[in-house]
């Protein structure tokens, strides 16, 4: 009897080795790729997963083949040539000792599109989500929208909250995209209408996240201020189990006392914040490893990216470092990504925060320089939406002119459309007879000043332009009168300043502006000068 279960035992054990080694053996494909996704068209796609270590993997796709050996780490990665677009539903297949298929797949342009809580504000917010969801469908649009996860290393796959739902990719329909980026959708709608061609759309924000957590660690530390941000983070490593513990206890404590409060009390008993340390998903590097790592290997077409909000509310000393770290982000995803010119797009922060009576200089402004500094890197776009905002909401609900924006600079400059890139942008200025005279880049069919109606009852009139400053050699800064003296001019002088050096536009966190090209796209705040921040000791 002993020997006899003894040999069950085998069998059995038998039996679980055996199922373990076909489970192991099974090919996988990454988790990126699903059914309705869209691949790159015009560029080799990579096709990547798992498999017993040895294991021969062949992918076929539209009439190509290509094939690999896994390696000893159990990866795979094939690249199949470059194919034009087509709006046929296609299958990819993968064979090893198992197969496996991908269905319903059209190949057009993919964009990943990132940053924090604005790109990450979902359709059915918009103001126009209640005309636009019911007619969204269209299968020539297609949405990944993965969630975003926070790690101290690279991850592979991507998380999805819905394990029931087995397409991570979903093609735009009324029951899809209410939930995704409003930002992303207007962007890819308008681009599919005018360019014809399928176009894939990559959510990956995250709230709140400053622009430190989404990049590596060896980028963040080159980054001016980048080792005080990393190093202020070990810090924290190292006193949160004490910290966490003290929470953890306030936390009880905090509960215990809501249980029995009145409404009234509730109100008043602050529940105690977390510290800062390795749980908060917004840490230096970890949006970078965990949101944006699994999706590199894929070939892409461009990004698009809301943020510098969080960094906008930081101290000034902080918020001045972000022209570096964008810059040094920008230069590592095109790396990451293998494409030293890859699309950059992103939009300029919308008016927020109380308006000022008299110039000021802000952390709002001083990102959105470091925003327009930026545009010096090749193959880069800024969205200008200094036209919309809330003084009391950060997040404007008004979404299509921010997509739209980014198409348009997509539409002129990588896929070469005769339509001007973007609202006028400042280049150069000339001192003529006590005034500046200011010169403008795509000032389109010619300069104009719209009227406005701004969301808090600011109303601008097309009568007068608004939102220039002007300083002397003192440094302080007037409201000035400002003209349009030629299509792509701005004259701008004073009584009060006689000899001007300086002049800045749209320079507040609030600012009242109303200057436009005639094809309706607002100009970009800008300075033309260098002056140090006059404000250190805290956001404005």
């Amino acid at each position: 009897m002993k020997t006899q279960t003894m040999n069950y035992t085998s069998l059995s054990l038998a039996c679980l080795l055996g199922l373990a080694t076909t489970l192991v053996a099974d090919v996988k494909v990454s988790n990126v790729f699903s059914d309705n996704m869209i691949l790159q068209r015009e560029m080799k796609v990579p096709v990547w997963g798992t498999a017993a270590a040895g294991e021969q993997v062949t992918v076929e796709f539209n009439g190509q083949k290509a094939a690999a050996t896994t390696a000893g780490d159990g990866k795979w990665k094939v690249e199949l040539p470059a194919m034009k677009a087509s709006t046929e539903p296609l299958v990819l297949s993968v064979q090893g000792r198992n197969s496996l298929t991908v269905k319903n797949v059209l190949i057009g342009d993919v964009w990943f599109c990132s940053g924090q809580s604005n790109m990450g504000y979902t359709l059915d917010k918009d103001n126009l989500a209640a005309a636009e969801i019911p007619a969204a469908a269209n299968m020539m649009i297609r949405l990944l929208q993965a969630d975003w996860q926070s790690s101290d290393t690279p991850l592979d796959a991507v998380r999805y909250s819905d394990k029931k739902k087995a397409d991570v990719w979903l093609e735009a329909a009324p029951d899809t995209v209410g939930g995704s980026s409003a930002v992303a959708y207007w962007f890819g709608k308008e681009l599919q209408k005018s360019t014809g061609v399928p176009i894939g759309l990559i959510r990956s924000a995250k709230g709140g996240s400053p622009i430190e957590a989404w990049m590596p660690k060896e980028v963040l530390l080159a980054c001016d201020g980048g080792r005080e941000v990393w190093n202020k983070y070990q810090e924290a490593i190292k006193v949160f189990p004490e910290k966490n513990a003290v929470y953890q206890a306030g936390l009880k404590e905090w509960q215990e006392k809501t249980k029995t409060a009145s409404p009234e009390e509730k109100k008043v008993i602050k529940r105690p914040a977390p510290p800062y340390g390795p749980t908060d998903p917004n840490h230096p590097c970890g949006l970078f490893y965990g949101s944006v790592s699994p999706y590199t290997p894929l070939a892409i077409k461009g990004v698009i990216w809301y943020q510098g909000e969080s960094n906008a509310c930081s101290p000034m000393d902080k918020a001045i470092n972000y022209h570096s770290l964008f810059t040094g982000l920008i230069k590592c995803w095109r790396k990451e990504w293998r494409q030293e010119n890859l699309p950059f797009l992103f939009v300029e922060l919308a008016p927020f925060r109380a308006m000022s009576p008299t110039p000021e200089d802000s952390v709002w402004s001083r990102v959105r320089d470091a925003q327009f500094k930026t545009l010096a890197l090749s193959n880069t776009g800024m969205a200008g939406i200094l036209d919309s905002g809330n003084e009391q909401d950060i997040h404007p609900k008004d979404k299509k002119p921010v997509g739209e924006r980014l198409a348009q600079w997509a539409k002129a400059t990588v896929y070469g459309m005769k339509v001007v890139p973007s609202g006028p942008l400042y280049d150069t200025m000339e001192v003529q007879d006590g005034k500046l005279v200011i010169t403008f880049k795509h000032a389109g069919m010619g300069l104009e000043a719209k009227d406005l109606a701004l969301i808090g009852g600011h109303q601008l009139r097309k009568d007068k332009l608004q939102g220039f400053a002007i300083c002397g050699a003192d440094k302080k800064f007037v409201w000035a009168d400002a003209r349009i003296t030629a299509p792509n001019q701005v004259t701008v002088s004073s009584p009060g300043v006689k000899a001007p050096v300086a002049a800045r536009y749209a320079w507040a966190s609030f600012p009242l502006c109303n200057l436009s090209n005639k094809d309706g796209l607002p100009a970009a705040a800008f300075r033309t000068d260098a002056f140090a921040p006059d404000i250190l000791p805290r956001a404005r």
